[in-house]
């Protein structure tokens, strides 16, 4: 095998895996964002997917400055042209709740939710009451899914803006969230909390 065809199949997984996992319309992306390069395809991937410059480079034999500054120079600009914003500054949530939203056109067509629905959440199995009348029932099932597939730092940006969004609307915060951000907070630092000795 070449190292090109090789380079295509891991691709080709890493968008199996955001169009699976994330729901996004990855093709159509690459397509408006007019990325042709597979290692800029994939580094876009897996940057979707919660991975770090760092993690990034340990999985495609890179170092983390080549991966910053590819995604800087390459990428973000693409992105910050697509999404009118002046600069996003690596905040992969942000563009994940660009590409999540439907009315931008990336999240791919799923079975309607009922009205209301529980939807099983957090490893802890609880469960969020998502209405469709909310303003953030997309976010938290972003920030469902993120927190599943272990990115707690999306997830707790996502859980941030949720708990923002109803202080603004309802003058209070739903308190489920705040619980379920702050065992984003614990996932998060977890490492940290060990070396510390904090049970």
């Amino acid at each position: 095998m070449t190292s090109k065809f090789v380079a295509r199949m891991l691709m080709c997984q890493d968008c199996q895996e955001v169009i699976e996992k994330l729901q996004i319309d990855i093709e159509h992306l690459f397509e408006t964002l007019n990325i042709q390069d597979n290692v800029d395809r994939r580094l876009i991937c897996l940057s979707l997917l919660g991975y770090t410059p760092s993690e990034i480079a340990e999985i495609t034999f890179s170092t983390s400055d080549a991966i910053r500054s590819r995604l800087a120079k390459r990428i973000s600009p693409r992105l910050e042209n697509l999404m009118k914003v002046d600069s996003l500054r690596g905040n992969w949530t942000r563009i994940l709740n660009f590409l999540l939203d439907r009315e931008n056109g990336y999240r791919l067509d799923l079975p309607p939710l009922p009205e209301t629905t529980f939807f099983s959440s957090m490893s802890m199995g609880g469960k969020f009451l998502l209405n469709r009348n909310e303003i953030d029932s997309l976010t938290r099932i972003g920030a469902t899914e993120s927190y599943s597939l272990g990115l707690h730092y999306q997830a707790s940006e996502l859980l941030y803006d949720i708990w923002q969004q109803e202080k603004q609307q309802f003058n209070s915060g739903d308190p489920e969230v705040l619980i379920y951000l702050q065992n984003c907070l614990i996932e998060r630092n977890k490492k940290q909390l060990e070396q510390d000795e904090v049970e």
